[in-house]
């Protein structure tokens, strides 16, 4: 990947040559903390396909960590909830102090990559005093946002040539991994500014301007050598996923896509817009893998083996064949994972309890916008089947009781009313809830009909009138 030259020695004697000194593969990071309340600190290397996280000891306050390296690349260093994003080549030594108290105006890099490292924190300061409150950016018109990005870009970029002024003999590679970062998190703010500017100001109705889109003239969508880089990798499924968007609304206008024909649009798409054959790869493995995580395995296995004939990264399809394993437990006709919690009232309701009935199951939390929208129609729709052969069950992972017992009072929630507790309930964890609201349609002997069942708002009382013994 990079051409250095070393000098490993000297002609000590006519006909004897120096033994040749191998640069060492490995990274070391050492560091002090001031303020120091955790007794771990995690490493992450972000990989195309997942983040592999080490977690180290922190003892007296400090810690050393050393890894093996096959080439430079971006990592993430995670002290409680603080995040240091650091550039580690082989060889490196790189040391590190901070208070974690107050981690931005306190950190400081020593050793062999201390440049690299001060100017990333130094790009990342900035970008932090120049960006604002996004409220405020995305809600600017047209104008004033072009003038605010281009003001930032223009900043960081200013931040990058004085450096390699003063640092002539730093690796070219970073360099252009810095210059693109800056580019394309410019550009994945011009891409987001349509739908954003609109949602903030409330006007549906919201264009650009006519060459408002000339940024993408500046960006390369099918660049490999930049697919490594997390801002780029951002930018492409971002924009890609608006483009899908948008084609999803000119099909279907007055409704919501189905999740599987958006995942058929999506796909089609990645195959028109990237030449690149990493680049597709990628895009069609990420739009795949995101379906799995939210949606499940129903009707996916004809798009999954013909990917996985094509695909010819490898590290692709042994993820995504992971992902689909968590939900073969999930498949309709299996046994529905049990689960019990109490009512408002503190009676101890469980699944299993429900066994006889059809049981709807609603995975919710009162901060999910979507999830309190559905309430009306939650509430018709139990009206509609009073009396019928089937419970109506709604589990909150609301992170404290009191919030939820407050909503459920207020609002005259019907049905039986269920608290889970947060992400880590065994419900989200049994179901694989990555995304809320969830809706689970449990047949009468305790099996999964649907696990990823439509909303109250969708076709749901179609569904069940169709059942037998309903």
């Amino acid at each position: 990947m990079r051409n250095f030259t070393w000098i490993v020695g000297l002609f000590l004697l006519i006909g004897c040559s120096a033994p040749k000194v191998e640069k060492s593969t490995d990274f070391t990071i050492e560091g002090k903390i001031s303020n120091c309340d955790s007794e771990t600190i995690v490493l992450i290397k972000n990989t195309l396909t997942k983040d592999v996280r080490d977690t180290f000891p922190v003892k007296d306050c400090a810690f050393t960590l050393q890894q093996k390296l096959d080439a430079g690349g971006y990592y993430t260093l995670i002290y409680n909830k603080e995040r240091i994003t650091l550039f580690l080549q082989q060889g490196d030594l790189l040391k590190i102090s901070f208070d974690a108290d107050d981690l931005e105006n306190s950190i400081n890099f020593t050793g062999t990559a201390a440049a690299a490292n001060k100017l990333i924190a130094d790009l990342a300061k900035l970008n932090a005093i120049n960006f604002g409150n996004p409220k405020t950016l995305y809600k600017a018109d047209e104008e004033a946002f072009n003038a605010k990005i281009d003001s930032m870009k223009e900043v960081l970029n200013e931040r990058i040539d004085k450096f390699v002024k003063e640092n002539p003999s730093v690796d070219k590679e970073f360099i252009e991994f810095e210059r693109a970062s800056v580019l394309y998190a410019w550009a994945n703010k011009k891409a987001n500014f349509k739908m954003y500017h609109a949602y903030l100001t409330k006007d549906d109705s919201f264009e650009v301007s006519e060459n408002f889109n000339d940024y993408l003239k500046k960006v390369d969508f099918n660049n490999s050598s930049l697919i490594s880089l997390e801002m780029y990798r951002a930018f492409i499924l971002n924009y890609h996923n608006i483009l899908a968007q948008e084609k999803e609304e000119e099909n279907s206008p007055e409704a919501e896509t189905d999740a599987k024909d958006a995942l058929d649009i999506s796909l089609q798409l990645a195959n028109e817009n990237f030449e690149n054959e990493t680049i597709r790869e990628f895009v069609k493995y990420s739009v795949i893998h995101d379906y799995i995580k939210y949606s499940g395995i129903k009707a996916l296995d004809g798009i999954l083996n013909k990917f996985k004939a094509e695909c010819k990264n490898k590290d692709f399809t042994a993820s995504l064949d992971e992902q689909y394993k968590k939900w073969q437990h999930l498949k309709a006709g299996n046994p529905a994972p049990d689960f019990k919690y109490f009512t408002p009232d503190s009676n101890e309701v469980s699944l299993s309890s429900l066994k006889g009935k059809y049981v709807y199951i609603d995975i919710w939390a009162t901060w999910c916008g979507p999830c309190v929208r559905e309430i009306p129609e939650m509430k018709k729709l139990i009206e509609k089947f009073a009396g019928k052969n089937v419970a109506f069950v709604g589990v909150s992972l609301d992170d404290t009781r009191q919030t939820w017992h407050k909503m459920v009072v207020k609002n005259e929630l019907k049905g039986i009313q269920l608290y889970a507790g947060g992400w880590s309930s065994s419900i989200a964890q049994d179901y694989n809830v990555n995304s809320i609201p969830r809706f689970v349609l449990v047949g009468t002997e305790g099996e999964i009909i649907d696990v990823n069942a439509p909303r109250p708002s969708e076709n749901i009382a179609e569904i069940l009138n169709g059942l037998e013994k309903i």
